[in-house]
């Protein structure tokens, strides 16, 4: 930025600044002597959320335009070849699922700020991948265009791959959602959103390794006036260590659709959910709609 800052061409431009969001070397940390001490974002993922203000700060105090977009180019839960457990990957998967969604919720509550799903398939880290690159066994998943090789599968999500499919299924307007859940980053995080076509909310529980479940009731509040006084189609999607996980169910590993009810709600709606550890889950109203 300095550099930047100082060159005199006038056909300079800064259209963009990237990183990438694991965790951060504390200051004063990585002289030449010894390794870097390094702390993970796993354990609290609302430590990113000042990280548009500091950037904001490196460039306003270089008389630089504060409203440079930002692109959170890849995060998160694990590291190179970190892991929480070593010898059996699949309770990372679903933290993994829980957590990227926890990260890029606090990026999204700054301005400006944009976080990208990484990675389709990774070549030796499977924690980040969104689509299965190993059998239950372990194997390696050769892709050979749409072809199951070995008999192994192609085109079948990990839990967090699910979590975007999910993520996917939300409205394209965001309206506000509190927790009273959430603490230091873990607990009860919540999304909701609505358009002409109807309102989803998507609600999740990151613990890391903790197993604190929870009883999570979604108050909707006033539904838009477009689903106020109409028969509407709930439907229910969700992610856990038994629903739309292939390391426990083979032949659901997509994302599953766990239930679908007509409903006639008043003014208001709510909806109860049960949240164990990393699990999530997605509502979505919709009227007009054969509820299947």
């Amino acid at each position: 930025l300095d550099r930047y800052a100082a060159d005199p061409s006038p056909d300079k431009r800064l259209d963009f600044l990237s990183w990438h969001a694991y965790g951060e070397f504390p200051e004063g940390t990585g002289d030449s002597n010894g390794p870097r001490a390094y702390h993970f974002y796993k354990g609290n993922p609302s430590e990113v959320a000042g990280q548009r203000k500091q950037l904001n700060e490196a460039l306003s105090s270089r008389g630089l335009d504060t409203k440079i977009p930002a692109f959170i180019t890849e995060t998160g839960i694990y590291p190179g070849p970190s892991f929480d457990n070593k010898d059996d990957p699949r309770p990372d998967y679903l933290i993994g699922a829980a957590g990227v969604p926890a990260l890029h919720y606090w990026y999204l509550e700054q301005p400006d700020t944009y976080p990208f799903n990484w990675v389709i398939r990774h070549s030796s880290e499977e924690r980040k991948d969104q689509l299965i690159t190993r059998s239950r066994n372990g194997e390696h998943i050769a892709v050979r265009g749409a072809e199951n090789v070995g008999n192994l599968p192609v085109n079948t999500f990990t839990p967090y791959g699910n979590a975007m499919a999910m993520m996917a299924k939300l409205k394209n307007e965001r309206v506000e959602a509190q927790s009273n859940a959430l603490k230091e980053g873990k607990g009860v995080y919540s999304i909701a959103t609505k358009d002409k076509y109807g309102a989803a909310v998507m609600v999740w529980n990151y613990q890391h390794t903790g197993t604190q479940p929870y009883r999570v009731s979604i108050n909707m509040g006033e539904l838009p006036a477009n689903l106020q006084g109409k028969r509407l189609c709930q439907r229910m999607y969700r992610i856990d260590d038994q629903v739309s996980n292939y390391w426990a169910n083979r032949e659901t590993a997509n994302l599953q659709q766990v239930g679908a009810t007509t409903i006639s709600p008043t003014r208001r709606h709510s909806v109860s959910v049960d949240l164990a550890a990393n699990a999530l889950q997605l509502v979505v109203l919709e009227p007009g709609q054969s509820c299947t």
